[in-house]
Parts: structure tokens; C-alpha cells; sequence
């Protein structure tokens, strides 16, 4: 049997499929992740990437009011970015970001780029510390089951590829090293005259005063000779 639905029916079908829609986000509405993520999830191994810590609750109905996180080894290069209503500082293994109020719930994006080092799949937790409107803090740094699983889990970062990190930079001349030279002809000399004992200029000066004698020692005979 063929049923067949007129226009009419067919509009009014899709008019009530649009208002349940509709009353379903109303009821359930998105709501932004539980915890702090890292995004993206992963990156390839020896290339500057552009993240973000994405920020959706739990500070229990309160708002952010900053996020400070401590990198990982392996992570070299990192610099965190400020947005508009938030200041970023980078210093000694951590990242800050301070500002808001933002609203509980409402997911926050705060951006950094960092180089990555280690092999294809490696995971680097990130230890996030989320300060809360009022005092409270919460602290994203439990890992384990290798996705940092647990009530308040640390993010984690997987690579995608294999790269090791390069070493450091050799420190210049002058900082905290010495420097050796080789000693020039002039000062090779007078360590070669010093070891010998005697130096030329006395045994010249010897032969002059031997040559004046015997010059002297000539002319009296020759006048000698002469009375």
C-alpha cells in the first residue's frame, strides 16, 4: 500500500522536527570539557606548533582567574601568548596567564607555541594549576593510564614522529672557560736564553772588551819599539 503525505503534511512534519530541535538544546545545552585540555592533542616531533589550554569549568561555579603550567622536559622553544582581558609571562619552566574574570563554563582558549623533542609516541603531561575567583585553586597534575586519567587529570601532549633534541649551545670564550694561546717567537726566545744560562748580549759585550785590550796591548809594543 502506497501512502502518500500532501505538502501541508510534509511542512508541518518538518516544523515539529525544528521545535524539538530546538527544545533539546534548551534542555540540554553544550556545555564546555571538565577538565583543562591541551589542543592540539598532538604534534610531530622537532617543529614549532601553536596550542592553546583550553579552560571550560571546574572551579566549582566560580570564575578563572589565571592558569599556571609547568613544562615538561622535552619541550624547549615554549613562549605563552597574551589575549585580549589576559597577560602572559614565561619564565623558568612555567607559563602564566592572569586575567578575566571568565565565567564558569564558558570555554577559554589561551594560546602558546612550543617545539617538541622525543620519540613517535611519547606522551608529555602538562601540570596546570587553575586559580579560581575567590582564593580556591584546582590542579590538573595527576597522570597516569597514559592519557593522564583520574579525577583531575594533567594534560597530555602525544608526538607523532621521532626527532631528538639538538645540544645546547657551547658557552663563547670568556664564560667560565679559559683560553690557551701559544706563546709568540719573541717570548719563545727568552724562554730559550733564561733555560741556556747566558744570554748573547754578555758574550758580545766580552769580545769587545777582549778586542780593546789586545789593541791596546799592540800599540805599546809598537811604541816601545820605536824608542
Amino acid at each position: 500500500m502506497v501512502v502518500t503525505v500532501s505538502r501541508q503534511e510534509t511542512m508541518n512534519i518538518r516544523n515539529t522536527l525544528t521545535i524539538a530541535a530546538a527544545a533539546t538544546a534548551l534542555i540540554f545545552p553544550a556545555t564546555a570539557s571538565a577538565h583543562v585540555d591541551i589542543s592540539p592533542s598532538e604534534a610531530p616531533a622537532g617543529k614549532p606548533t601553536a596550542f592553546a589550554f583550553t579552560v571550560g569549568h571546574d572551579c566549582e561555579g566560580a570564575a578563572t582567574t589565571g592558569l599556571d603550567v609547568q613544562v615538561p622536559a622535552g619541550v624547549s622553544g615554549y613562549s605563552a601568548k597574551s589575549i585580549p582581558g589576559w597577560k602572559a609571562v614565561t619564565r623558568g619552566g612555567l607559563m602564566k596567564w592572569r586575567g578575566g574574570p571568565h565565567p564558569d563554563g564558558v570555554e577559554l582558549a589561551l594560546p602558546f607555541r612550543a617545539t617538541v623533542y622525543g620519540k613517535m609516541g611519547d606522551q608529555l603531561p602538562f601540570k596546570v594549576i587553575q586559580l579560581c575567583e575567590g582564593g580556591a585553586e584546582t590542579a590538573w597534575i595527576q597522570i597516569g593510564g597514559g592519557k593522564g586519567e583520574g579525577d583531575e587529570p594533567a594534560p597530555v601532549l602525544a608526538l607523532t614522529s621521532t626527532k631528538v633534541a639538538p645540544p645546547p649551545p657551547v658557552s663563547p670564550a670568556g664564560e667560565g672557560q679559559s683560553v690557551v694561546t701559544e706563546p709568540s717567537e719573541a717570548a719563545s726566545a727568552g724562554s730559550d736564553d733564561d733555560a741556556g744560562g747566558v744570554g748573547i748580549g754578555p758574550i758580545v759585550g766580552l769580545v769587545l772588551i777582549v778586542a780593546s785590550i789586545t789593541a791596546f796591548v799592540v800599540i805599546r809594543r809598537g811604541k816601545s819599539s820605536s824608542s
